[in-house]
């Protein structure tokens, strides 16, 4: 007597003399011919694959390098492969879902977005579930297993490429800052020879009307004479 798992997700592989039985054993009480048979425990319940701290780079469909960090895969197996699995994949548990995979993944996600959108996680987690899902299903064939999620951590670009936004806004700050105290230099000039145009106008005014004025007093004096 052999207890599968307690899980209803567990599923045993059947071997009889080193034969494979394609019949998965499911959960709970099994029996089994001692010396003979054998019943390897397959778990296909949701599983975690992650990558901590390592940095996958890439690019952008713009040829920008970036990177994505702290990359986490949940898959999870199909109970009906499970004996298919268990012959063809070596190491199931630790090499079905291998981090060349996820790297191969992430990088075609990548690629398909500009340098705004790249960072944007909700659209390249989606893609690169998809992408990755792709890949394990022309390797291993499709259904045998699902990813069920893609998380990652942290999308950034280069240190070079950060420093160089960086320089770029602040020469276009100083740019526009240059402008400003230009318009306001040009609009103080401008202010100053409308002036002085006011000044000059009212002056050759007042200077008219006197000589207008002292004109009349002459006649005036002229017609008294």
């Amino acid at each position: 007597l052999i207890v599968a798992g307690p899980l209803p997700l567990n599923v045993g592989v059947r071997t009889s003399f080193g034969q494979i039985s394609n019949n998965p054993v499911k959960s709970g009480a099994n029996f089994h011919t001692p010396f003979v048979e054998r019943i390897h425990k397959i778990n296909c319940k949701q599983l975690e694959k992650d990558f901590g701290s390592l940095q996958i780079w890439s690019e952008t469909s713009e040829r920008t390098e970036v990177y994505c960090e702290n990359v986490v895969v949940d898959y999870q197996i199909n109970s009906e492969y499970a004996a298919w699995i268990w012959q063809n994949v070596e190491e199931w548990d630790t090499n079905l879902v291998k981090q060349t995979s996820i790297e191969s993944g992430i990088k075609a996600a990548t690629k398909q977005f500009n340098d705004t959108d790249v960072t944007d996680r909700s659209k390249i987690e989606g893609a690169a579930k998809e992408s990755i899902q792709k890949s394990l299903n022309i390797k291993y064939g499709n259904q045998i297993v699902n990813i069920v999620s893609v998380t990652i951590g942290n999308i950034n670009f280069s240190d070079a490429y950060n420093e160089a936004i960086e320089k770029k806004a602040q020469t276009k700050l100083a740019a526009e800052t240059a402008e400003f105290a230009n318009k306001q230099v040009t609009q103080q000039v401008q202010a100053e020879a409308e002036q002085k145009k006011i000044n000059a106008e009212a002056e050759a005014e007042a200077k008219r009307i006197k000589a207008e004025g002292e004109a009349e007093a002459i006649r005036i004096k002229a017609d008294a004479e």
